[in-house]
């Protein structure tokens, strides 16, 4: 008998219990504009990563951020504290201060901008160097498509799913400049090779400073950090 009177009094409760359920949903949904109760995707949807879906970036804090000058070249960078600055040559004794080929990088990681100043030779001859002082001699403008669409013909085995963008005129700090998109690895026929960051896509910028010497900027173009240095990229006055 008291197995039963028990049966029976937790069967009232889960009446009671679905029915207090039904009237919250009911008054709730009348709340809350276009939700239907009888919906359940609704009521419990399911979880996002607000880091990647509703949280908006906050804008990136850079002023505990340093300036690397360049004395030589007459540029300026603005870079993390964590960062590193070194010639891309090893064993060059140039300080990094008057270097013309400066990388700023941050180490264990794909933040980083590098700066090639393209500097005719004339303290030594050889059929290269005499090619590439000829097109150094071109018009900015035509030595950026020269480099672009020999990196648009250039087929190595080593850069898989390569892909070049179209050349875009660009202005950075008030000097004209072009730039173009490169994934997998760079080639040139007196610069060098090297292969990039597997999934990265480097944007190449072309430019001449105040004195006129043509400058070769690259930097992986979604790395919020890398940009921003870039962005922070100044000509220095006289």
């Amino acid at each position: 008998m008291k197995k039963q009177t028990i049966v029976i009094a937790l069967a009232i409760l889960v009446l009671i219990g679905l029915g207090w359920v039904v009237v919250y949903k009911n008054t709730h949904a009348k709340k809350v504009s276009g939700l239907d109760w009888r919906n359940s995707a609704e009521w419990f949807p399911v979880k996002t990563d607000k880091a990647t879906t509703t949280t908006v970036p906050k804008k990136l804090d850079t002023s505990t951020w340093k300036k690397y000058k360049n004395t030589s070249f007459r540029y300026s960078v603005k870079y993390p504290k964590d960062a590193e600055i070194s010639t891309i040559v090893d064993l060059d004794p140039t300080p990094v201060e008057k270097g013309s080929d400066i990388q700023i990088f941050v180490p264990g990681s794909n933040t980083d901008i590098t700066v090639n100043v393209l500097v005719p030779l004339i303290h030594v001859s050889s059929e290269t160097i005499i090619k590439r002082n000829k097109l150094l001699a071109l018009s900015l403008r035509e030595l950026s498509e020269k480099v672009r669409l020999y990196e648009v013909n250039y087929k190595n085995p080593n850069f898989k799913n390569r892909e070049v963008g179209s050349m875009k005129e660009i202005t950075i700090d008030g000097q004209k400049a072009y730039s173009f998109t490169l994934s997998a690895g760079f080639d040139f026929e007196w610069t060098g090779g090297y292969i990039l960051p597997d999934n990265t896509i480097y944007n190449y910028i072309f430019v001449e400073n105040k004195n006129g010497e043509k400058m070769m900027i690259h930097y992986p173009l979604k790395d919020e950090v890398s940009g921003a240095m870039m962005s922070s990229f100044a000509f220095l006055g006289e």
